[in-house]
């Protein structure tokens, strides 16, 4: 965690993990990037992979069928950091 705590930048979120591999089994195969919202991780064989969205696309892990690459609008970072807290990824800092 890095600075003062702030909803759209990810590095300053309190990640009770020190990488998405380390995220439990049930968050799934495709999990949150710790530092950008244009990107996820892929876990293929135990390996994480760091995948980009498409450009203007956000990583949207709440979608169904999905998780998905989104448009912002569908998703926003402070609805993705409530998801995360309450998957226990990270430590609710409001």
């Amino acid at each position: 965690m890095s600075g003062t705590f702030d909803v759209n930048d990810r590095t300053t979120w309190d990640w009770r993990y020190e990488h998405p591999a380390e995220f439990p089994d049930e968050v799934g195969d495709y999990r949150l990037d710790m530092q950008s919202a244009g990107h996820f991780i892929q876990m293929q064989n135990g390996v994480a992979h760091r995948m980009p969205c498409p450009l203007g696309l956000i990583f949207n892990p709440t979608a169904s069928p999905g998780p998905i690459c989104d448009v912002p609008s569908n998703m926003t970072e402070e609805a993705i950091y409530d998801w995360a807290v309450s998957r226990g990824l990270v430590n609710n800092q409001r």
